[in-house]
């Protein structure tokens, strides 16, 4: 049986102190979003916010073949945050639930013997 990672573990492997930190305007083309659309909110004003942004870019990123498929996750429209895309529950302080999905994005399981890897199929839906 394969050990699963925990969300602390998956952040000090991706975010340790030997990882550079990104800037806010990094941060902000990561997302896709001009830095002024969000440089005033609270999203890169709150430690928290800010921390768990930089996490879930790091999982995402990770996880996802390119930045591209990074950013349709994020202002995909969820279920699991009551119809707002992750990049909304974000703004809205919902940290935890965003970061819960996207630790379970990461470890998700990907198809063998599909002529599909792990890079080119997560964060698709199946």
């Amino acid at each position: 049986m394969t050990e699963v990672m925990s969300r602390d573990e998956l952040e000090s492997w991706l975010c340790g102190p030997d990882v550079r930190i990104p800037t806010h305007a990094e941060l902000a083309a990561q997302v896709g979003l001009p830095l002024s659309s969000i440089a005033d909110t609270t999203l890169l004003r709150t430690d928290r916010r800010l921390r768990c942004l930089r996490f879930v870019l790091a999982v995402l990123r990770d996880a996802c073949a390119d930045d591209e498929i990074v950013r349709h996750w994020l202002r995909e429209p969820r279920d699991e945050f009551g119809g707002v895309t992750a990049l909304d529950a974000l703004r809205a302080g919902r940290v935890a639930a965003v970061e819960e999905l996207a630790v379970q994005q990461w470890h998700r399981p990907w198809r063998s013997g599909s002529g599909r890897t792990r890079l080119t199929e997560a964060c698709m839906p199946v």
